[in-house]
């Protein structure tokens, strides 16, 4: 069977269609003159509305059939990542014997969907061929969350890779590609069949102290931690810290809820990562951005850019280990990182040339990345979502 083939190509600045076209035909160049099966284009509103017709103007100079976008804040392609500034990234697929399908979400359709086989109708694949899927969404029009659980019951155990559109402050801003189509509202996706697609999330955090037991919450408020009151034990935790991670727990302290709870033990990976988000003095009860429930175990995580760092590296190097080498890959990435965040510039994107090398690669900065922890897909925060293909 033929393989798998792969292109990348960015452009920065300049005419945009123009742009658009010499990244599109430096892209077809990685193909061998093979025809491309699909496209994955990432670009910067910065360069004003013409961006709209990326999707029409790439189906026309290159033929393909499958499409899917959508505009970001930055962009990261094969050398770097470009930030703040008017550029598109480009992934180009030549895909033999591969089950195809790209679909649109909206709200209203989500709300509607009460059987699986609804969301199999609107994708076109049977849960049988064991899909893994790529979403993009808008942030200000669609339930991220919902979507995944829509998904979750369409396509039990399938992984999913992607993320939120940003880049824009208020709803129509954003703008989404499938196919020869550029819908500003809910979300899209492409359904992969046939193709194996591991995935890596990063979510850039390390735990700290020790670990406990839900044992009294509702909804998302944790009023008991291992049987005691929940603020005055996670208060206790800090103070026991080092001195340098009390100082960072003042400003970037997490929760981390452990995913598999049949472990022995829990280190990095094992943990989905959430906010707090308030906290009760009186009744001595935290809010987390999370629903929970009596008999889960949580344990405190801080995240700086030396923990997101180590967290990469340790992630993409057990990927490397389980799947050997990679043909290409989709980066989505937190708007949040990047340049926030580390001290280097084209920290994630180097991550991963440093593991695979200068495979051909496209992705974007993200209001929300989707990806996998443990069996079920989540919508997280300031972590790295990889494709690799």
């Amino acid at each position: 069977m033929t393989e798998p083939l792969f292109g990348s190509a960015s452009a920065t600045g300049g005419e945009f269609g123009e742009s658009l076209d010499r990244a599109a035909d430096r892209a077809m160049e990685g193909l061998g003159g093979r025809a491309a099966d699909v496209a994955f284009v990432f670009v910067a509103p910065a360069y004003g509305e013409g961006i709209v017709a990326a999707g029409r103007r790439l189906r026309e100079r290159i033929h393909v059939r499958h499409l899917i976008g959508c505009t970001g804040l930055g962009v990261c392609e094969t050398a770097g990542e470009i930030d703040g500034s008017p550029a598109l990234s480009l992934l180009l697929g030549s895909l033999p014997g591969v089950e195809l399908a790209t679909f649109a979400l909206r709200q209203d359709q989500l709300l509607t969907m009460r059987r699986p086989e609804d969301l199999r109708a609107t994708v076109g694949i049977a849960a049988s061929a064991q899909p893994s899927f790529v979403l993009l969404g808008d942030p200000f029009t669609i339930d991220p969350d919902m979507v995944l659980d829509r998904l979750a019951d369409a396509y039990p155990g399938a992984v999913a890779a992607g993320g939120m559109a940003s880049g824009a402050t208020r709803p129509g801003g954003h703008v989404l590609y499938r196919d020869g189509r550029s819908p500003r509202y809910g979300a899209v996706g492409l359904a992969i069949a046939g193709l194996p697609m591991r995935h890596v999330v990063s979510q850039g955090c390390r735990p700290v102290g020790r670990r406990y037991v839900i044992t009294k919450c509702t909804e998302n408020k944790i009023l008991e931690l291992s049987g005691r009151p929940a603020l005055p034990t996670i208060q206790e935790t800090i103070a026991l810290l080092t001195p340098a991670d009390r100082e960072l727990a003042q400003t970037s302290l997490l929760f981390g809820r452990v995913m598999h709870e049949a472990k022995e033990d829990f280190s990095r990976g094992d943990f989905l990562i959430r906010n707090f988000v308030g906290a009760d003095p009186e009744e001595g009860t935290v809010l987390v951005d999370l629903k929970v429930r009596v008999g889960q175990t949580i344990q405190l995580q801080l995240r700086d850019g030396a923990t997101a760092t180590g967290d990469l590296d340790e992630t993409l190097a057990r990927a490397a280990a389980e799947g050997g080498p990679a043909r290409a890959a989709l980066l989505f990435s937190c708007a949040g990182r990047g340049k926030r965040l580390f001290d280097i510039p084209d920290h994630d994107v180097g991550a991963i040339r440093r593991r695979w090398g200068e495979i051909p690669l496209a992705g974007f900065f993200c209001n929300g990345e989707i990806g996998a922890v443990g069996p079920r897909n989540f919508v997280h925060g300031f972590t790295a979502s990889l494709a690799v293909f």
